[in-house]
């Protein structure tokens, strides 16, 4: 079973030091990022870019290549509609199952397969589960990849999450310079759930000042 990620960090004993991973944006501006794992998924993940775009938010789509491989109209989609597509592996495999050199082959398998469905680079990189070994992190410098965890990761892939629990972890997630992390692919409960809560976040962000926009936007 993964670990779970409500909440905050990932487990400090799997975290590098700081400056060798982004966890939050600046907090000298009003914005945040809500980033989305484990996509792309046909049947949620444009669903949620158009939730995004009628609240005049941009998100951050980390993906995963081989899924992506699969349904690259939608990856192409969310590049032309102003979303920004990011690196969660090839597959959803545990880094620490594999080898540097391994880690490297499929990291820069997975960054050409992206780059070549959207005609851009690939800048950001999220290890499944938030697990960041030592072959990710030279892996993520031969490759011009920032390795970005996040500020808040509510149980949104949960499939018992009851929608006003994951409203209540988005409300505390709304702070300048918060990476959120949610999932636009995973058990049908827990895409419901985010459908549902999604844009009761957006607004109360809005109402908090906050603008929500992509990693690059963020981060600079």
């Amino acid at each position: 079973m993964a670990p779970l990620k409500g909440g905050g960090a990932p487990a400090a004993a799997r975290l590098p030091p700081h400056g060798q991973v982004v966890r939050r944006g600046p907090t000298h501006r009003p914005a945040v990022a809500f980033t989305f794992d484990d996509g792309p998924d046909p049947r949620t993940t444009l669903q949620v870019a158009s939730t995004l775009e009628q609240a005049g938010a941009r998100g951050t789509f980390f993906a995963l290549a081989a899924k992506a491989a699969r349904c690259g109209w939608v990856v192409q989609e969310l590049t032309a509609r102003g979303h920004e597509v990011a690196l969660h592996g090839f597959s959803h495999r545990p880094l620490w199952t594999m080898g540097l050199h391994a880690t490297i082959q499929q990291l820069r398998r997975a960054v050409e397969t992206l780059e070549e469905l959207t005609g851009r680079p690939v800048r950001y990189y999220r290890p499944p589960w938030g697990h960041v070994t030592a072959g990710a992190l030279r892996a993520a410098e031969q490759l011009g990849l920032r390795v970005v965890l996040w500020t808040f990761a509510p149980w949104d892939w949960l499939p018992w999450l009851r929608q006003q629990t994951l409203r209540a972890q988005l409300r505390r997630a709304l702070v300048p310079g918060g990476i959120i992390d949610l999932h636009d692919a995973g058990t049908a409960g827990g895409r419901r759930v985010l459908l549902s809560a999604l844009p009761h976040a957006l607004h109360e962000a809005h109402g908090l000042g906050l603008q929500a926009v992509t990693l690059s936007n963020l981060l600079g």
